[in-house]
């Protein structure tokens, strides 16, 4: 195994740990402030989190569709930020939820192809 080969399966772990990371803090969370007052470290996780989809990127071979789902998992980070308003809390508790399962989305389908041994 190169050094190329090893820094991806490293890379991909850290994704998914980031990931679930951001996950069990909005699956956590039920309240107005902790879906549009993001804590400091929750940004932190998101950038290292980008980080390493870029990283993921470069070291690949090839660049997969679900490459970019991660889009629809910040995107549902942002818009309650922006957007959540009391009245439909719930709405939004859910849009954060069901959203950043798109962040562990595709380090859980690298994560596959890297074990059945098919290229990534």
């Amino acid at each position: 195994m190169n050094w190329s080969a090893l820094a991806l399966r490293l890379v991909i772990v850290a994704k998914l740990i980031l990931a679930v990371l951001i996950c069990m803090y909005f699956w956590k969370t039920d309240d107005l402030s902790g879906i549009t007052n993001l804590p400091i470290y929750i940004l932190v996780l998101c950038v290292l989190y980008i980080g390493m989809q870029m990283l993921t990127r470069r070291l690949s071979n090839v660049q997969n569709w679900w490459d970019w789902v991660y889009y629809a998992g910040l995107v549902s980070i942002m818009v309650p930020v922006m957007l959540a308003t009391e009245e439909k809390l719930s709405i939004y508790n859910a849009i954060t939820d069901y959203g950043t399962i798109m962040l562990i989305l595709p380090g859980l389908v690298d994560g596959y192809f890297i074990i059945t041994k098919n290229r990534i």
